[in-house]
């Protein structure tokens, strides 16, 4: 019974690949890329550490609803009318996956999150003005660590 569970499971992960196609695989395996965003208007989008966000190609609503339904099935969920969000950690790479369905959304859409490839110390938050001292001393406040 294992093995047709590990079987069914692997089905399904290269159906998801398959319905990913190339673009967004060769995304997901970019150590660079931080997150991987379809909007409603079947554009896809990537977010590159230090590069920003650029769109990079499109997805039409069918195959983008068929990932979400893909997904829905992994995670033991639905996607539906009535269950317009799925939401949950993707057998690929540890990714974070969250999609929506109408109505909440004119067409679906979905963001792929790849987990932190680079952890940055508060220090660098400072150095590079991305908060004062003063935040950064709040934080460290907060998780018992504070001088």
């Amino acid at each position: 019974m294992a093995s047709t569970v590990s079987q069914s499971r692997q089905r399904l992960i290269r159906k998801l690949g398959d319905a990913l196609g190339v673009e967004i695989q060769s995304a997901l395996d970019d150590p660079a890329v931080i997150e991987i965003m379809l909007n409603p208007d079947c554009r896809i989008f990537i977010e590159r550490v230090g590069q920003g966000v650029s769109s990079c190609g499109e997805l039409t609503s069918e195959a983008a609803e068929t990932i979400i339904g893909i997904v829905a099935h992994m995670l033991d969920s639905e996607a539906n009318h009535d269950h317009p969000i799925v939401s949950g950690e993707l057998p690929i790479a540890g990714c974070r996956f969250e999609g929506l369905l109408p109505p909440l959304v004119l067409a679906p859409t979905f963001a792929i999150r790849k987990p932190a490839s680079v952890v940055m110390p508060l220090s660098e938050y400072v150095d590079n003005k991305i908060m004062t001292a003063e935040d950064a001393e709040v934080i460290l406040h907060c998780r018992g660590v504070a001088t």
